[in-house]
């Protein structure tokens, strides 16, 4: 028996000739034990992360259609509430003006109708308006004003004016007003150089002009009461005053969209220019503070005719009066009996940079008989077109400017305020604060 065939016997694999192996070679190439293993991992790698990726596609697919789902739903639902709420808005505020006209409108017939006696239908417009506590619908529609829908950006958007004001103590003013107000001046500008800001002073800074000052109001000072302010300021000149004034009605209120719904426009005959702005008020708590209040205002600067006598006169050129249930034969004259004149410096312009600069002036209000200083107010006014396209940097560098000045001016400021307040404050009575 030989080798080869004792190898089968026992069932051995016989080796294959070392030709043969060659040859085979090329056909068979199996790859190296290691390599495959390696190749093995990857591609078990490899299935698992697709595995993971097909799973989160999955339920990012499901989530996805979810939320659209949802989306869709709250969007249709906010278009089928939007228009009810835009008509809901639109009828309130048809409503108040609306209100607002009927009871202008009727004062005027009365007015018109010659005697100062109110119509009948007037009489009765005004009646069927008076609520359980006497105010009228219109009143009451004021006063929730603030609870009306209000658009802010329109509204900030009819800001073109921020006027920063500080009371300064009639106590710290001598005789000599021209040298009190250079040593104030002389102070803001030291704390404007210390915050960078440039300064550029008036060449006239030491000559004030004077003009008269007086609020006119019904003897219960209805129109303050409710927030209006009727004042006529008159230049006084070397040969006295002078025969034109500006005739200004103003409405001021802390809540800007009540502020804005006030329409102040005089009547066609009268022209006016209105303005609406914010004034940065004094806190009366401490130095430093600062607080807004919305005032909105329409002027007639060369007012030539006789001033208002009765609240009727008053209807014919402002009729948003006719919203406060006044009779229009209500006498109307000065507030207070003191003749009160403002001595006003025009002392230059303040940079806060940004291309934006302000207006600056100091009024002195004082006793026009006595000559006793009554109070002082050191203010700067900035005036722009968009509100909400404001440099936040001049905007900052005025406010902090403000905040400043009345603690570097403490020994000066006086934390009240407003001037009118004062004004109201000299009759003696008890006057709400704002």
């Amino acid at each position: 028996m030989g080798k080869h065939d004792k190898g089968k016997k026992h069932g051995k694999k016989q080796k294959r000739p070392a030709e043969e192996v060659t040859s085979l070679a090329p056909e068979v190439e199996a790859p190296a034990p290691d390599e495959s293993r390696k190749e093995k991992k990857k591609r078990k790698k490899a299935e698992k992360a697709a595995k993971k990726e097909a799973v989160a596609q999955g339920k990012a697919k499901a989530d996805g259609t979810s939320s659209a789902r949802r989306d869709g739903a709250v969007r249709s639902a906010t278009a089928r509430k939007a228009p009810r709420r835009a008509s809901a808005a639109t009828d309130t505020a048809d409503a108040f003006r609306e209100a607002t006209a009927a009871v202008g409108a009727a004062a005027l017939a009365a007015v018109d109708a010659g005697d100062g006696a109110i119509s009948v239908a007037a009489h009765e417009r005004r009646q069927s308006t008076v609520g359980v506590h006497g105010a009228s619908e219109v009143e009451r529609q004021m006063a929730r004003g603030r609870h009306r829908h209000v658009d802010l950006h329109e509204a900030y958007e009819s800001i073109h004016y921020r006027e920063f004001k500080i009371l300064l103590k009639a106590e710290d003013f001598s005789a000599d007003v021209a040298r009190d107000v250079a040593d104030y001046w002389r102070l803001a500008r030291r704390v404007a150089g210390q915050l960078l800001l440039s300064v550029r002073r008036n060449r006239t800074e030491a000559r004030p002009r004077l003009r008269e000052i007086v609020f006119l109001d019904t003897p219960d000072f209805d129109l303050y009461r409710n927030a209006f302010m009727l004042r006529v300021r008159r230049e006084v000149g070397p040969a006295g005053l002078a025969a034109r004034c500006e005739l200004t009605l103003k409405f001021r209120d802390s809540d800007i969209g009540r502020a804005l719904g006030v329409d102040l426009k005089a009547a066609a005959d009268y022209g006016g220019q209105v303005k609406f702005k914010e004034e940065i008020l004094l806190v009366s708590s401490a130095l430093g503070g600062m607080r807004s209040i919305f005032s909105h205002t329409c002027q007639l600067k060369n007012y030539e005719g006789p001033l208002p006598a009765t609240f009727g006169d008053c209807l014919r050129i402002f009729p948003i009066l006719g919203v406060l249930s006044i009779p229009p034969e209500t006498r109307i004259a000065p507030a207070i009996e003191t003749p009160v004149e403002e001595v006003l410096y025009d002392l230059g312009e303040l940079g806060f940079r940004g291309a934006k600069t302000a207006k600056v002036d100091m009024a002195i209000w004082r006793n026009a008989a006595t000559g006793q200083i009554l109070i002082g107010e050191f203010a700067y006014e900035t005036h722009f077109r968009h509100y909400g396209r404001l440099n936040p940097v001049p905007k900052l560098r005025s406010e902090r400017l403000y905040r400043i000045l009345q603690r570097e001016t403490g020994a000066w400021v006086e934390l009240g305020n407003t001037k009118t307040w004062l004004y109201y404050g000299l009759s003696g009575r008890k006057i709400h604060d704002e």
